[in-house]
This record gives C-alpha cells, structure tokens and sequence, in this order.
C-alpha cells in the first residue's frame, strides 16, 4: 500500500494547487479567448472528419508511449499504480492536451493526472447539451472546482444533425465528430496540441462508433494507451482520493431511444423528467 500512498500524496501536491476551476464558457459556434497566454503554436485543425493520415493529431494516434517498464514487464504484469506513473509519462510527452471530461470516472481522472503532469498546459472540457441531464453537468462543474481544474464550458447542438437524430446505429460517430472537431478549435484557440479522450482499454473490446470519430479525428486516448481498465480507474481513483471513484457509469440519454426511432427534444425531455423522479 506504500507506494499507493507515495503516489497519492505527489499527485495531490500537484492537482489540487489550485484553489478552484476557472471556467470559460463557450457557445457551439463562438469561442471565447481567456488570459492564458498560448505557449505554443498549433497547426490548424478542421471541423470536417478527414482522413487519419491527414489530420494533424494523427501522428500521435497510432502511436503507443509506453514506458520502459511497461515495455519490459509486459501489460499483463504491471500494477495500476505502474500504469499510473506511465500515463503521467505519457502526458508529459504529450506537452500540453485538452480532455474532453464529463466527470465521469474516466475523464476526471485523466484531467487530474493531466494536471498533475502539466500543470497549467492542459484544461478540460465539459459539453453540455439537452442529451446530458443538467444534475450531471452540475456535478462535474462542482467536482472540477473541487479538484482544481482548469475548465472550460461548450454547448453543443446534437440534433442539429440530420444524422445523428435519425438515430441509427453509427449515431454516436456523429456526436463525437461535432465534439472532437469543436473541441480541435478550442485546443487551437488556448495553444494546446492535442485533445484528449478518457477511452479505456476495456472499451477496444466494445462496439463503440464515437472510437471511430475519435481515430478520424487524431484525438488520443492516454488511458487505453497506458492499457487502465476500468476496474484499474476505479481502484486508482480511490487511492488518489477522486471523490467520485465509484460513480456508476452513464451513457447520454440518447442511447434510451431504440435505434431508427428518431430522437427529438421533446422525446429527450421525456427521458429526462422519468428519470429524475427515479
């Protein structure tokens, strides 16, 4: 338990230096510049979905930053506190990154390892919409303040797309585009080089077409690269303290729709005041 405790202690020590979360509140299709000042210059990024050999995050996607430890050892023998101190170490080859957090236990704890590695080159972001009920919005808010994240606010606009309110089975491909591109943007405007995801390894066993969008898109996934299963994220995000370690996991409302039954706001609402009153 020594080294758990060790780790605890330095991750805390950076990540919780701050005295609350600065947020940054950003509309679907106006961007809002803060005081950081860009350290750094960033390529251009498009919203479009183009190629992965194209897109400027696309260097880093198939590339796995291993540690030598992790190398040598092999993934199956190494602790989760092992896999820690290589995401740490994957995120400081990284440089600067922006999350895509929810506040769900992935992403939290991929934010604050990113804060812990790189202090004020990385913030998160959280999106809200009417497919996340407005109490997990309000959570993850309290929870970044509470941790001393760097955060900045969009909202998005789902059914704006044909495609994704059609609802088909690829519909999470569609929401994932429009965020990841939105979310490339903001990275562009705050001088940060790559966005981030908190996709763990359990999830390349899944039929997840957001993965899609995230490999089209460049965007990198520390969590699955440092090979942390979800069970791995639970149990490290209680040792390091992450108030929300055994948060059950969530999937946006839109998943409640059978698939080829079209989702509308109206319907969303639905889902929403039925759960509330659960």
């Amino acid at each position: 338990r020594e080294p758990a405790r060790r780790l605890r202690r330095r991750a805390l020590g950076f990540a919780r230096a701050d005295t609350g979360a600065s947020r940054h509140l950003i509309g679907p299709r106006t961007l809002v510049a803060d005081s950081y000042r860009p350290h750094t210059t960033v390529r251009p990024r498009a919203l479009s979905s183009p190629p992965l050999g194209d897109h400027p995050f696309a260097p880093l996607a198939g590339r796995l930053y291993y540690s030598p430890l992790i190398s040598q050892r092999g993934m199956g023998t190494v602790s989760a506190t092992d896999k820690y101190e290589a995401l740490l170490s994957h995120l400081k080859q990284l440089e600067s990154v922006l999350v895509a957090y929810s506040g769900g236990i992935d992403s939290t704890l991929l934010a604050f390892a990113a804060h812990a590695a790189l202090g004020d080159r990385t913030a998160a972001v959280l999106a809200s919409s009417n497919t996340y009920p407005e109490r997990e919005c309000v959570g993850a808010r309290e929870l970044a303040g509470t941790l001393g994240l760097r955060l900045i606010e969009v909202e998005t606009s789902e059914l704006a797309d044909p495609a994704f309110a059609a609802n088909a089975p690829d519909r999470c491909f569609h929401c994932k585009t429009e965020l990841f591109g939105l979310l490339a943007r903001i990275a562009d405007l705050h001088g940060l080089t790559y966005v981030a995801d908190g996709s763990n390894a359990d999830d390349l066993k899944d039929h997840r077409p957001g993965r899609q969008a995230a490999r089209a898109m460049g965007v990198v996934s520390p969590l699955s690269q440092a090979g942390l299963t979800k069970a791995e994220i639970r149990e490290l995000s209680r040792e390091l303290g992450l108030p929300n370690w055994d948060k059950p996991s969530m999937a946006c409302l839109a998943s409640r729709f059978p698939y080829g039954e079209r989702i509308t706001d109206e319907g969303l609402e639905r889902v929403a005041t039925a759960e509330r009153s659960e």
